[in-house]
């Protein structure tokens, strides 16, 4: 990628952030929040994101648009587990909508308080699994499964069955954090 293109990106996620913030209406959330991007460490410059409220892997390029949907607010997990590893994905574009998992594959979703949304929505951070550096995203309500990229680029959560070789690397990625709240 071009110096020039890196730049674009940079000033489009800061813009993104600004926004973020707009959209809050200035409301503190009780845990500490951070702001971030999660890259696929198999598929390098292709980041996790929602379209049209499914998720995906996507490249990241200076025409991606809009990038606020490749930037996420990572918050205390909305199932109440207060340990500092157990997180949920907030849309920094969406306030109130969370990656989370129906029938395995991850979308976009407004919060809607049952304890199956927030299970849903809630994620362990593990070291990661393929042994590099990065992070793996266990499932709070499927212990056995984690956030894994598919070839056809979709998001969900699988387990390890033994079969695929490229399981630990489908389920790793770099967290870019941009901001703490």
């Amino acid at each position: 990628m071009r110096t020039r293109d890196v730049i674009f990106i940079k000033k489009q996620v800061f813009i993104a952030i600004i926004l973020l913030f707009k959209n809050s209406n200035n409301k503190r959330t009780e845990a500490p929040t951070q702001i971030g991007a999660l890259e696929s460490s198999d598929n390098i410059g292709f980041y996790v994101s929602h379209q049209n409220f499914l998720g995906l892997i996507r490249k990241l390029t200076p025409s991606s648009e809009p990038v606020a949907d490749f930037i996420f607010k990572i918050v205390r997990s909305l199932d109440g587990d207060t340990s500092s590893n157990s997180i949920s994905f907030e849309s920094s574009n969406f306030p109130g909508q969370y990656l989370r998992h129906k029938d395995f594959w991850l979308r976009l979703d407004g919060n809607d308080s049952s304890n199956l949304f927030q299970l849903d929505s809630s994620f362990t951070v593990k070291k990661a699994l393929n042994g590099g550096n990065g992070v793996s995203f266990k499932s709070a309500n499927y212990p056995d499964r984690y956030i894994r990229v598919q070839t056809d680029n979709g998001l969900w959560i699988d387990k390890d069955d033994g079969t695929d070789e490229r399981f630990k690397d489908n389920v790793t990625f770099k967290y870019h954090k941009f901001l703490d709240l």
